[in-house]
Protein backbone atom coordinates (compact mmCIF):
# COMPACT_ATOMS: atom_id res chain seq x y z
CA UNK A 1 0.00 0.00 0.00
CA UNK A 2 1.26 3.60 -0.58
CA UNK A 3 -0.13 6.96 0.96
CA UNK A 4 -1.07 5.69 3.91
CA UNK A 5 1.11 3.79 7.05
CA UNK A 6 1.08 0.37 6.83
CA UNK A 7 1.09 -0.23 10.77
CA UNK A 8 4.26 -2.09 12.13
CA UNK A 9 2.26 -5.04 13.84
CA UNK A 10 1.01 -5.94 10.44
CA UNK A 11 1.17 -9.25 8.98
CA UNK A 12 4.74 -8.07 6.65
CA UNK A 13 6.13 -7.84 9.67
CA UNK A 14 5.69 -10.76 11.58
CA UNK A 15 5.81 -14.65 10.81
CA UNK A 16 7.77 -17.27 8.77
CA UNK A 17 8.14 -14.94 5.74
CA UNK A 18 9.40 -11.93 7.71
CA UNK A 19 12.14 -13.74 9.17
CA UNK A 20 12.92 -15.35 5.79
CA UNK A 21 13.40 -12.15 4.39
CA UNK A 22 14.97 -10.49 7.57
CA UNK A 23 17.71 -13.72 6.84
CA UNK A 24 16.70 -14.74 10.76
CA UNK A 25 14.45 -17.87 9.72
CA UNK A 26 16.46 -21.14 10.24
CA UNK A 27 15.08 -23.69 7.75
CA UNK A 28 15.87 -27.45 8.24
CA UNK A 29 16.03 -28.18 4.15
CA UNK A 30 17.96 -26.22 2.12
CA UNK A 31 15.16 -24.08 0.38
CA UNK A 32 11.94 -22.92 0.00
CA UNK A 33 10.36 -20.12 -1.18
CA UNK A 34 9.90 -17.08 1.87
CA UNK A 35 9.00 -18.74 4.84
CA UNK A 36 8.02 -22.12 3.32
CA UNK A 37 10.64 -24.99 4.25
CA UNK A 38 10.71 -28.08 1.52
CA UNK A 39 13.22 -31.09 1.11
CA UNK A 40 13.40 -33.21 -1.65
CA UNK A 41 13.16 -37.29 -1.23
CA UNK A 42 14.18 -39.91 -3.59
CA UNK A 43 11.61 -43.12 -4.40
CA UNK A 44 12.66 -44.66 -1.85
CA UNK A 45 12.75 -42.00 1.03
CA UNK A 46 15.90 -41.04 0.72
CA UNK A 47 17.27 -37.26 1.24
CA UNK A 48 18.32 -36.35 -2.61
CA UNK A 49 22.17 -34.84 -1.88
CA UNK A 50 21.52 -32.58 -4.56
CA UNK A 51 18.75 -30.37 -3.63
CA UNK A 52 18.95 -27.25 -5.80
CA UNK A 53 18.71 -28.95 -9.53
CA UNK A 54 16.21 -28.23 -11.67
CA UNK A 55 13.99 -30.99 -12.70
CA UNK A 56 14.49 -32.50 -16.22
CA UNK A 57 12.65 -34.96 -18.17
CA UNK A 58 15.55 -37.02 -18.95
CA UNK A 59 17.66 -36.26 -15.22
CA UNK A 60 18.15 -38.56 -12.30
CA UNK A 61 17.67 -39.01 -8.65
CA UNK A 62 21.45 -39.19 -8.14
CA UNK A 63 22.05 -36.02 -10.32
CA UNK A 64 19.36 -34.04 -8.54
CA UNK A 65 17.15 -33.40 -11.41
CA UNK A 66 14.51 -35.62 -10.58
CA UNK A 67 12.31 -36.83 -7.30
CA UNK A 68 9.59 -38.50 -6.41
CA UNK A 69 8.26 -36.64 -3.50
CA UNK A 70 8.48 -33.53 -1.27
CA UNK A 71 8.16 -32.73 2.55
CA UNK A 72 7.11 -29.91 4.38
CA UNK A 73 9.93 -29.34 7.45
CA UNK A 74 6.82 -27.06 8.47
CA UNK A 75 4.12 -28.90 8.62
CA UNK A 76 5.40 -32.24 8.52
CA UNK A 77 3.56 -33.41 5.55
CA UNK A 78 5.28 -35.51 2.51
CA UNK A 79 4.14 -34.67 -0.66
CA UNK A 80 3.64 -36.67 -3.95
CA UNK A 81 5.76 -34.69 -6.95
CA UNK A 82 3.80 -35.20 -10.39
CA UNK A 83 6.17 -36.41 -13.32
CA UNK A 84 6.27 -34.96 -17.04
CA UNK A 85 8.17 -38.42 -17.83
CA UNK A 86 6.30 -40.77 -19.94
CA UNK A 87 2.49 -40.69 -21.31
CA UNK A 88 -0.14 -39.40 -19.56
CA UNK A 89 -2.19 -42.48 -18.50
CA UNK A 90 -3.39 -43.06 -15.21
CA UNK A 91 -2.05 -46.60 -15.50
CA UNK A 92 1.41 -46.29 -17.55
CA UNK A 93 2.30 -43.29 -15.03
CA UNK A 94 0.69 -42.88 -12.27
CA UNK A 95 2.24 -40.43 -11.19
CA UNK A 96 2.05 -38.30 -14.22
CA UNK A 97 1.09 -34.16 -14.37
CA UNK A 98 -1.53 -34.58 -16.69
CA UNK A 99 -3.62 -37.86 -15.04
CA UNK A 100 -7.01 -36.05 -14.02
CA UNK A 101 -10.16 -38.11 -12.24
CA UNK A 102 -13.31 -37.23 -11.07
CA UNK A 103 -13.59 -36.79 -7.25
CA UNK A 104 -14.29 -39.37 -4.33
CA UNK A 105 -11.90 -42.77 -4.44
CA UNK A 106 -10.30 -44.10 -1.59
CA UNK A 107 -9.78 -41.93 0.97
CA UNK A 108 -12.46 -39.41 0.17
CA UNK A 109 -13.73 -37.86 3.38
CA UNK A 110 -17.06 -39.24 4.44
CA UNK A 111 -17.29 -41.83 1.92
CA UNK A 112 -17.48 -44.79 4.16
CA UNK A 113 -20.12 -42.71 6.30
CA UNK A 114 -23.66 -44.36 6.88
CA UNK A 115 -24.96 -40.61 5.78
CA UNK A 116 -23.20 -39.80 3.04
CA UNK A 117 -24.97 -37.66 0.06
CA UNK A 118 -24.52 -37.85 -3.81
CA UNK A 119 -21.51 -39.63 -5.76
CA UNK A 120 -18.51 -40.86 -5.17
CA UNK A 121 -16.54 -41.93 -8.12
CA UNK A 122 -13.92 -44.32 -8.12
CA UNK A 123 -11.23 -42.87 -10.81
CA UNK A 124 -8.09 -42.06 -8.62
CA UNK A 125 -8.00 -45.49 -6.59
CA UNK A 126 -5.42 -46.23 -9.12
CA UNK A 127 -3.27 -43.89 -8.02
CA UNK A 128 -3.66 -44.33 -4.30
CA UNK A 129 -3.35 -48.13 -4.24
CA UNK A 130 -0.14 -47.98 -6.85
CA UNK A 131 1.19 -45.52 -4.12
CA UNK A 132 0.64 -47.41 -1.28
CA UNK A 133 2.06 -50.99 -3.08
CA UNK A 134 5.11 -49.78 -5.16
CA UNK A 135 8.82 -49.98 -4.62
CA UNK A 136 7.86 -54.30 -3.41
CA UNK A 137 5.15 -53.49 -1.51
CA UNK A 138 7.52 -50.60 0.64
CA UNK A 139 5.65 -47.80 -0.93
CA UNK A 140 6.04 -44.55 -2.54
CA UNK A 141 8.60 -42.87 -1.19
CA UNK A 142 8.91 -45.56 1.74
CA UNK A 143 5.51 -44.45 3.04
CA UNK A 144 2.16 -47.10 2.24
CA UNK A 145 -0.59 -44.33 3.95
CA UNK A 146 -0.49 -42.17 0.72
CA UNK A 147 -4.29 -40.48 0.65
CA UNK A 148 -5.82 -37.21 -1.04
CA UNK A 149 -5.57 -34.08 0.83
CA UNK A 150 -7.94 -32.26 3.32
CA UNK A 151 -8.61 -28.55 1.65
CA UNK A 152 -6.25 -27.14 4.91
CA UNK A 153 -3.47 -29.59 4.05
CA UNK A 154 -3.64 -28.81 0.30
CA UNK A 155 -4.06 -24.81 0.71
CA UNK A 156 -0.85 -25.05 3.15
CA UNK A 157 1.24 -25.25 -0.43
CA UNK A 158 0.02 -22.53 -1.64
CA UNK A 159 2.17 -19.83 -2.35
CA UNK A 160 0.29 -16.36 -2.90
CA UNK A 161 3.48 -14.20 -3.39
CA UNK A 162 3.22 -15.87 -7.27
CA UNK A 163 0.70 -16.65 -9.91
CA UNK A 164 0.91 -19.55 -12.39
CA UNK A 165 1.41 -21.45 -10.50
CA UNK A 166 1.04 -20.61 -7.11
CA UNK A 167 3.46 -23.04 -5.79
CA UNK A 168 6.99 -23.20 -5.53
CA UNK A 169 7.99 -25.09 -8.80
CA UNK A 170 11.47 -25.66 -8.00
CA UNK A 171 10.36 -28.00 -5.39
CA UNK A 172 6.72 -29.07 -6.96
CA UNK A 173 7.55 -28.90 -10.85
CA UNK A 174 4.81 -29.63 -13.67
CA UNK A 175 2.15 -28.17 -11.30
CA UNK A 176 -1.01 -26.41 -13.57
CA UNK A 177 -4.61 -25.57 -12.96
CA UNK A 178 -6.78 -27.71 -10.56
CA UNK A 179 -6.26 -30.11 -7.72
CA UNK A 180 -8.71 -32.21 -5.51
CA UNK A 181 -9.21 -32.36 -2.08
CA UNK A 182 -10.36 -35.02 -0.55
CA UNK A 183 -13.27 -33.20 1.08
CA UNK A 184 -17.12 -32.99 -0.22
CA UNK A 185 -18.66 -29.17 -0.18
CA UNK A 186 -21.76 -28.73 1.85
CA UNK A 187 -22.61 -26.68 -1.07
CA UNK A 188 -23.72 -27.55 -4.33
CA UNK A 189 -22.27 -26.61 -7.78
CA UNK A 190 -24.98 -25.44 -10.43
CA UNK A 191 -26.88 -27.99 -8.35
CA UNK A 192 -24.63 -31.01 -8.45
CA UNK A 193 -22.68 -32.48 -5.83
CA UNK A 194 -19.84 -30.81 -5.41
CA UNK A 195 -16.18 -31.31 -3.53
CA UNK A 196 -13.20 -29.16 -2.80
CA UNK A 197 -10.60 -28.21 -4.94
CA UNK A 198 -7.21 -25.13 -4.60
CA UNK A 199 -6.65 -24.08 -8.64
CA UNK A 200 -3.23 -23.58 -8.42
CA UNK A 201 -2.56 -20.89 -11.29
CA UNK A 202 -4.12 -18.45 -9.09
CA UNK A 203 -4.30 -20.05 -5.64
CA UNK A 204 -8.08 -20.23 -5.76
CA UNK A 205 -9.88 -22.41 -3.52
CA UNK A 206 -13.22 -23.27 -4.65
CA UNK A 207 -15.73 -25.96 -4.96
CA UNK A 208 -16.73 -28.12 -8.33
CA UNK A 209 -18.82 -31.07 -9.55
CA UNK A 210 -18.02 -34.00 -8.58
CA UNK A 211 -18.17 -35.55 -11.95
CA UNK A 212 -15.54 -33.20 -13.15
CA UNK A 213 -11.70 -34.43 -13.73
CA UNK A 214 -9.03 -32.78 -12.37
CA UNK A 215 -5.45 -33.53 -10.86
CA UNK A 216 -4.75 -35.17 -7.50
CA UNK A 217 -1.38 -34.60 -5.43
CA UNK A 218 -0.90 -37.40 -2.56
CA UNK A 219 -0.58 -36.43 0.72
CA UNK A 220 0.54 -38.69 3.88
CA UNK A 221 1.91 -37.74 7.24
CA UNK A 222 2.45 -38.87 10.57
CA UNK A 223 -1.05 -37.61 12.20
CA UNK A 224 -4.39 -37.85 11.46
CA UNK A 225 -5.65 -35.82 8.82
CA UNK A 226 -8.89 -35.40 10.85
CA UNK A 227 -10.60 -35.59 14.37
CA UNK A 228 -12.91 -37.76 14.19
CA UNK A 229 -15.65 -39.10 16.50
CA UNK A 230 -16.63 -35.36 17.50
CA UNK A 231 -20.53 -34.16 18.42
CA UNK A 232 -21.80 -32.95 15.61
CA UNK A 233 -22.78 -29.52 15.67
CA UNK A 234 -26.21 -28.08 16.07
CA UNK A 235 -26.90 -25.67 13.22
CA UNK A 236 -27.93 -21.90 14.47
CA UNK A 237 -30.81 -20.54 12.39
CA UNK A 238 -30.10 -20.69 8.19
CA UNK A 239 -27.12 -22.78 9.08
CA UNK A 240 -26.59 -25.91 6.86
CA UNK A 241 -24.63 -29.02 8.28
CA UNK A 242 -23.51 -31.97 6.51
CA UNK A 243 -22.67 -34.79 9.32
CA UNK A 244 -20.78 -37.51 6.62
CA UNK A 245 -18.26 -34.27 6.71
CA UNK A 246 -15.56 -34.17 9.58
CA UNK A 247 -16.12 -31.68 12.20
CA UNK A 248 -12.56 -30.72 12.76
CA UNK A 249 -13.78 -27.08 14.01
CA UNK A 250 -15.48 -28.86 17.37
CA UNK A 251 -16.24 -26.34 20.56
CA UNK A 252 -13.30 -28.11 22.05
CA UNK A 253 -10.41 -26.92 19.47
CA UNK A 254 -10.72 -23.16 21.07
CA UNK A 255 -10.02 -21.83 24.32
CA UNK A 256 -12.66 -18.93 25.33
CA UNK A 257 -11.16 -16.53 27.23
CA UNK A 258 -14.71 -14.64 28.35
CA UNK A 259 -12.66 -11.17 27.35
CA UNK A 260 -13.95 -11.22 23.85
CA UNK A 261 -11.33 -13.03 22.81
CA UNK A 262 -10.69 -17.21 21.58
CA UNK A 263 -6.99 -19.06 20.86
CA UNK A 264 -7.52 -21.70 18.04
CA UNK A 265 -5.67 -24.30 19.90
CA UNK A 266 -4.80 -26.07 16.33
CA UNK A 267 -3.22 -22.85 15.19
CA UNK A 268 -2.08 -21.28 17.92
CA UNK A 269 -3.73 -17.84 17.06
CA UNK A 270 -5.75 -15.62 19.00
CA UNK A 271 -9.10 -13.79 17.41
CA UNK A 272 -11.50 -11.11 18.22
CA UNK A 273 -15.01 -13.46 19.13
CA UNK A 274 -16.99 -10.30 17.04
CA UNK A 275 -16.42 -8.43 14.08
CA UNK A 276 -15.42 -5.19 14.38
CA UNK A 277 -18.06 -3.03 14.75
CA UNK A 278 -19.73 -5.69 16.85
CA UNK A 279 -20.32 -5.27 20.74
CA UNK A 280 -18.64 -8.66 22.77
CA UNK A 281 -20.44 -9.47 26.04
CA UNK A 282 -20.70 -12.47 28.33
CA UNK A 283 -23.58 -13.75 29.08
CA UNK A 284 -25.21 -15.50 31.91
CA UNK A 285 -24.75 -18.75 31.08
CA UNK A 286 -20.70 -17.90 30.35
CA UNK A 287 -21.48 -18.07 26.17
CA UNK A 288 -20.79 -15.08 23.75
CA UNK A 289 -23.15 -12.43 22.51
CA UNK A 290 -21.70 -10.09 19.47
CA UNK A 291 -24.19 -7.54 18.94
CA UNK A 292 -24.75 -5.13 16.76
CA UNK A 293 -24.45 -4.73 12.99
CA UNK A 294 -20.82 -5.82 11.27
CA UNK A 295 -19.05 -2.79 9.92
CA UNK A 296 -17.76 -2.63 6.72
CA UNK A 297 -14.10 -1.23 5.70
CA UNK A 298 -11.99 -0.71 2.44
CA UNK A 299 -8.97 -1.98 2.65
CA UNK A 300 -6.88 1.36 3.16
CA UNK A 301 -9.69 2.08 6.23
CA UNK A 302 -8.99 -1.51 7.79
CA UNK A 303 -5.15 -0.89 7.78
CA UNK A 304 -5.81 2.90 9.35
CA UNK A 305 -8.70 1.10 11.60
CA UNK A 306 -5.60 -1.49 13.06
CA UNK A 307 -3.11 1.62 13.09
CA UNK A 308 -5.38 3.40 15.19
CA UNK A 309 -7.50 0.85 17.01
CA UNK A 310 -8.19 1.65 20.98
CA UNK A 311 -7.13 -1.82 22.22
CA UNK A 312 -9.71 -2.63 24.85
CA UNK A 313 -8.02 -3.12 28.52
CA UNK A 314 -10.04 -6.07 29.31
CA UNK A 315 -8.47 -8.65 26.94
CA UNK A 316 -4.37 -6.80 27.60
CA UNK A 317 -2.62 -6.98 24.32
CA UNK A 318 -1.96 -4.29 21.59
CA UNK A 319 -1.05 -6.32 18.96
CA UNK A 320 -4.27 -7.57 17.13
CA UNK A 321 -4.07 -6.86 13.35
CA UNK A 322 -5.75 -8.29 9.70
CA UNK A 323 -5.06 -11.71 9.16
CA UNK A 324 -3.72 -13.30 6.41
CA UNK A 325 -5.38 -15.71 3.57
CA UNK A 326 -4.44 -18.51 5.58
CA UNK A 327 -4.88 -17.37 9.05
CA UNK A 328 -8.31 -16.51 8.04
CA UNK A 329 -8.94 -19.66 6.16
CA UNK A 330 -8.09 -21.67 9.96
CA UNK A 331 -11.83 -20.23 10.98
CA UNK A 332 -13.66 -22.05 7.74
CA UNK A 333 -15.47 -24.85 9.06
CA UNK A 334 -16.04 -27.10 6.24
CA UNK A 335 -18.68 -29.47 7.12
CA UNK A 336 -21.43 -26.35 7.44
CA UNK A 337 -22.47 -23.23 5.59
CA UNK A 338 -24.26 -19.72 6.27
CA UNK A 339 -21.80 -19.45 7.78
CA UNK A 340 -19.46 -21.70 7.46
CA UNK A 341 -18.11 -21.26 10.73
CA UNK A 342 -18.37 -22.58 14.49
CA UNK A 343 -21.32 -20.22 15.65
CA UNK A 344 -20.77 -21.34 19.45
CA UNK A 345 -17.54 -19.44 19.51
CA UNK A 346 -18.24 -16.84 16.88
CA UNK A 347 -21.82 -15.54 17.39
CA UNK A 348 -23.61 -13.40 14.84
CA UNK A 349 -21.05 -14.20 12.41
CA UNK A 350 -22.63 -13.26 8.83
CA UNK A 351 -22.67 -14.80 5.41
CA UNK A 352 -20.63 -12.23 4.05
CA UNK A 353 -17.13 -11.53 3.11
CA UNK A 354 -14.53 -10.90 4.96
CA UNK A 355 -11.13 -8.64 4.16
CA UNK A 356 -7.32 -10.03 5.01
CA UNK A 357 -4.30 -8.57 4.82
CA UNK A 358 -2.53 -10.27 1.52
CA UNK A 359 -2.91 -8.60 -1.32
CA UNK A 360 -3.12 -10.82 -4.68
CA UNK A 361 -0.25 -11.55 -6.93
CA UNK A 362 -2.75 -11.92 -9.56
CA UNK A 363 -3.04 -7.79 -10.09
CA UNK A 364 -1.82 -4.67 -8.25
CA UNK A 365 -4.87 -3.54 -7.02
CA UNK A 366 -6.36 -6.87 -5.79
CA UNK A 367 -7.19 -8.16 -2.35
CA UNK A 368 -7.75 -11.74 -0.94
CA UNK A 369 -10.74 -11.93 0.59
CA UNK A 370 -12.70 -15.41 2.30
CA UNK A 371 -16.23 -15.63 1.70
CA UNK A 372 -18.40 -16.77 5.08
CA UNK A 373 -20.88 -18.12 3.56
CA UNK A 374 -19.76 -21.54 1.91
CA UNK A 375 -16.13 -20.57 2.10
CA UNK A 376 -14.75 -19.77 -1.14
CA UNK A 377 -11.72 -17.58 -1.35
CA UNK A 378 -12.36 -14.11 -3.07
CA UNK A 379 -10.26 -11.64 -5.31
CA UNK A 380 -11.45 -8.07 -4.35
CA UNK A 381 -10.68 -4.71 -4.93
CA UNK A 382 -9.24 -2.66 -2.54
CA UNK A 383 -12.01 0.13 -2.66
CA UNK A 384 -14.75 -3.06 -2.15
CA UNK A 385 -16.52 -2.72 0.89
CA UNK A 386 -15.55 -5.89 3.05
CA UNK A 387 -15.78 -6.88 6.98
CA UNK A 388 -12.95 -7.33 9.26
CA UNK A 389 -12.29 -9.79 12.44
CA UNK A 390 -8.96 -9.50 14.31
CA UNK A 391 -6.28 -11.47 15.13
CA UNK A 392 -3.02 -11.74 16.78
CA UNK A 393 -0.05 -14.64 17.57
CA UNK A 394 -1.05 -16.26 20.69
CA UNK A 395 0.98 -16.83 23.39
Amino acid sequence: PTGFAEGTKQDCHQGRDALAEKGTLTKIGRGGNAGFDFTKLGSTGTVLAFQTQDWSDTGSESAGTQWSCVKDNHTGLIWEVKSSVGTSSNTANIHHKDNTYRWGGKTALGREHPNREDAYYDDWNTLVDGSNSSNSGNGLCGFTDWRVPTPRELRSIVDHSQTEPSIDSDYFPNTSESFWSGSPSVEKHHDTDAAWEVYFDEGFVGYRSRDKSYRVRLVRSDFLATEGGQVVPSAVGSQKIKTYIPNEWHDNRYTVHHNGTVTDNNTGLMWKVCSEGQSWSKQSDNTASCSGSEGEFNWKEALELVNNYTFPASDGYSDWRLPNIKELASLLALDRAYPSINLTIFPNTSNRLYVTYSPSAAGSKKIWSVAFDFSAYEVRGRNDDIRIRLVRLGR
